[in-house]
């Protein structure tokens, strides 16, 4: 996708609003990038920078047909991002909720739904997978041997210990007490 601008030079030095939701979610993709792991499937490596490009391309002002593909691709591939980041922020918090993310990233809760269900997972099957994946670390980390299983799972998120029982063996094939 190329965006047309007909003089490039004009846009070298253009103001932007700081507050545009495009430019935070650069931003914060950048990050993601940054920090993590590097990049190797041509793939993965041809959809962040169509994403990169998307979000640029908004950021500084693209119009018509490419500004609303952008929005497509670029845009719904950024917020997903940030979705599944503060996911990952939060998951422990026994509050969380789509519409608690929804609010703090100023989206609603059936857009995060509708941009969770092309992970293949839904909203809690995220943060109970990383509760879950947390739990088990910290069960098979000697330095939390001196503490009991409930202690974990209040720790890791969960406000029952029969249901993270339950969900632990469901996910691990045993129980937590035999994971250690």
């Amino acid at each position: 996708m190329t965006y047309d601008v007909a003089n490039i030079d004009d846009k070298l030095a253009i103001s932007v609003n700081a507050d545009q939701e495009a430019l935070g979610l650069l931003r914060g993709y950048s990050r993601l990038l940054e920090t993590g792991k590097e990049l190797r499937s041509p793939e993965l490596i041809a959809h962040v920078t169509t994403t990169l490009v998307d979000l640029v391309g908004l950021v500084i002002g693209a119009k018509g047909e490419p500004a609303e593909l952008a929005e497509l691709r670029g845009l719904r591939a950024a917020r997903l991002q940030a979705i599944l980041a503060r996911i990952r922020t939060e998951y422990t918090n026994p509050e969380i909720s789509a519409q608690r993310v929804a609010r703090t990233l100023g989206l609603s809760p059936s857009y995060i739904h509708d941009l969770l269900q092309e992970t293949g997972m839904s909203f809690s099957e995220h943060v109970l997978e990383l509760r879950l994946q947390k739990a088990a670390q910290m069960l098979s980390d000697r330095i939390c041997d001196n503490m009991r299983i409930s202690e974990i799972a209040y720790m890791v998120g969960f406000g029952d210990v029969s249901y993270f029982n339950r969900c632990f063996r469901r996910r691990f094939g045993c129980a937590p007490r035999h994971f250690r």
